[in-house]
């Protein structure tokens, strides 16, 4: 009977070092058949690991104490493998066991024993948005609040407000009112159209300021 091919194409390592360190490693799942690349992949991804554990736990001794064991550990075995060692199974453990730290499990008594905080800043949370749904729906997405925007404004306009009322009414700055103010009245001339009218039928990059 013939012994089951451990090094091989991986595309689920490949996705997991894409997700630790990027589109360099776009490619990778067929050369997971060896297990020299395997090793140095995984010590890569070791190390990704230890630096993100020391900037999000800086001052959590234990947490960075009992991680950094299980990263050793991780580390030890991860050399140790071969064709002819077969660490698989220790390095499952060992990785379900870092995991089960950073949730917030500890003392091997099935408890959580610290909370687990997930935050994203603004930044983060619109990179994810764009991510999901894609370049181009994220364009159309952020020129649609824009049209909204360009829409209260020309009408706070049109009833005689001033740009700083304007302004503090929708939260943007004088300098982003009067711009998106001149480009709707560039329109207008241009055109000779009234802009609330032509709204729907424009390109949704004209409301990106």
């Amino acid at each position: 009977m013939d012994k089951p091919e451990r090094f091989k194409y991986n595309m689920d390592l490949e996705m997991a070092m894409r997700n630790l360190l990027g589109k360099a490693y776009y490619g990778y799942a067929g050369g997971f058949s060896s297990p020299k690349l395997c090793k140095r992949v995984l010590l890569r991804a070791i190390n990704r690991i230890r630096k993100r554990i020391e900037e999000i736990a800086p001052t959590d001794e234990r947490l960075l104490l009992t991680t950094s064991i299980s990263l050793d550990q991780i580390e030890r075995n991860v050399k140790d493998t071969s064709l002819k060692m077969n660490n698989d199974w220790l390095i499952i453990g060992d990785l379900l066991h870092l995991v089960s730290l950073l949730l917030g499990y500890d003392w091997y008594n099935g408890k959580v024993n610290r909370h687990v905080f997930l935050h994203q800043d603004k930044t983060q949370e619109i990179e994810d948005y764009h991510q999901r749904i894609g370049r181009k729906f994220w364009d159309e997405f952020v020129g649609g609040d824009w049209k909204i925007r360009c829409e209260i404004i020309h009408v706070l306009k049109k009833r005689n407000l001033s740009i700083n009322q304007i302004a503090r009414t929708i939260n943007l700055s004088d300098k982003v009112v009067a711009k998106i103010l001149k480009r709707i009245d560039s329109f207008e001339k241009e055109t000779g159209k009234e802009f609330s009218q032509e709204l729907d039928k424009l390109d949704f990059r004209f409301f990106s300021v």
